[in-house]
């Protein structure tokens, strides 16, 4: 995924990184802050 900010820059990023980077309470248990 390509993602492009209003200053011009861009952004590349995998599936398997915006996963890991996900803090929703589906990805995130929200008592210990571990991954589900």
């Amino acid at each position: 995924m390509t993602i492009a900010w209003s200053d011009g820059g861009e952004s590349r990023l995998r599936a398997a990184q915006l996963r890991r980077s996900c803090p929703c309470a589906t990805c995130v248990n929200e008592w210990t802050g571990k991954k589900i």
